[in-house]
């Protein structure tokens, strides 16, 4: 019995009439040329539309801006060097602290020196502040008025000095007392002030200064120069060339003065005003015969005493060897240059013998005693201490 023959599969059969149609189309496609894509014209700049608004808040600024001007820095006063016991409080409510170096102070901080103390404050654009031992100040003010510096602060106990090197323009410098008002205007002015009585003592080694007292009455200055008001509600007195003792205290005070400023030629200067200087071509003999010879003694420091042996020539001028010196116990021994002489007091630098460990460099003031005796005092000064002798010396 023969086999029927299989119907084919529906499905078979629709795919390959799918697939034939899809064929065809292919090959019409591939028949017909491409449509060709015309660029637009580049658009006008000036017909662009303005972007939207970003809706950050950080911008760029154009290129065109011109930047914000820098804010002025804050002045301050920077604790550079002390000796001894030194305190500061960052402003009158808080307490005293003990000061260390890099310490700032600003405006409403102070600062106060132990009885052997002293201590050195460097104002950011540049003036230098001493204090000496047993001081006290405040700072009152620090600012900058159209760009120029304006510095006040008050002096309640001590002795200051400081050195204005910079431009002022129209801004100021001024020390308060509760007695009068010091300012200076370049270059060295120092202010002492005694809560005891009320005194207010101004020396204006070099420059332009002034002391005004509390009803407004003033004194200029200049350099070489000194004024005081004598205690409260008193007027300042007429100026006045500087003492040797001043000169001295300047020279061992505050060594950034120069020394040629510091040192005094004569007992007063020759006309009023004019600065006592000591020059390479004038050397006038400056000892006389009443301190020339031989002086012994005693003499006491802190930790030490020992024997001194002076021996002093006469007729010996500024800048001039006119001694020598030997101290037992420290093993110091060298000669004595004149530094500033009057008709009772000399001032002499040692110069130590290299062979020694004493510095050179330290300060000696002879002050002859109306009893025939000779006064002696011994000050040496260095960044890191200040030592100090004295005692009473008698010829042999």
């Amino acid at each position: 019995m023969p086999m029927p023959r299989a119907p084919q599969p529906l499905r078979a059969k629709r795919q390959w009439s799918g697939l034939a149609a899809l064929l065809a189309l292919s090959l019409a496609a591939a028949c017909t040329p491409p449509a060709t894509t015309v660029a637009p014209p580049p658009a006008t700049p000036t017909a662009r539309p303005a972007p939207a608004t970003p809706t950050f808040t950080t911008t760029v600024p154009p290129a065109t801006a011109t930047p914000a001007a820098s804010p002025t820095p804050a002045r301050s006063a920077l604790v550079s060097e002390f000796q001894h016991e030194v305190n500061v409080h960052l402003s009158e409510a808080l307490d005293w602290q003990t000061a260390f170096i890099g310490q700032t102070l600003a405006v409403g901080g102070g600062a106060r020196t132990g009885p052997e103390a002293r201590a050195r404050l460097d104002l950011s654009d540049g003036p230098i502040i001493r204090l000496a031992s047993s001081s006290e100040f405040v700072l009152r003010q620090l600012a900058t008025e159209g760009g120029d510096p304006v510095t006040r602060f008050m002096l309640t106990a001590g002795q200051v000095w400081v050195a204005v090197l910079g431009e002022l323009g129209n801004g100021l410098f001024e020390i308060e007392t509760p007695t009068g008002v010091a300012t200076v205007r370049g270059s060295y002015l120092s202010v002492a002030y005694t809560p005891e009585t009320g005194r207010t003592l101004v020396t204006c080694l070099e420059g332009a200064c002034r002391l005004t007292s509390s009803d407004g009455q003033s004194t200029d200055l200049t350099g070489g120069q000194q004024a005081e008001i004598a205690g409260q509600g008193q007027a300042p007195s007429a100026a006045q060339p500087m003492r040797l003792a001043q000169y001295i205290e300047w020279s061992t005070g505050f060594p950034e003065a120069p020394p040629e400023l510091t040192t005094l030629t004569s007992a007063a200067p020759a006309a009023p005003g004019a600065v006592p200087r000591a020059t390479a071509t004038r050397v006038t003999p400056q000892t006389t015969p009443a301190l020339a010879g031989t002086w012994t003694g005693l003499i006491r420091g802190e930790d030490f005493e020992s024997e001194l042996v002076l021996t002093i020539a006469a007729g010996c001028g500024l800048g001039q060897v006119c001694g020598t010196y030997a101290a037992a116990a420290p093993g110091c021994a060298g000669e004595l240059v004149l530094a500033a002489a009057s008709a009772d007091t000399f001032v002499l630098t040692e110069q130590t013998q290299p062979t020694l460990a004493c510095p050179s460099g330290g300060v000696e003031t002879l002050r002859l005693r109306p009893d025939g005796a000779l006064d002696w005092s011994f000050r040496y000064v260095t960044a890191a201490s200040v030592l100090s002798s004295s005692g009473v010396l008698q010829r042999p």
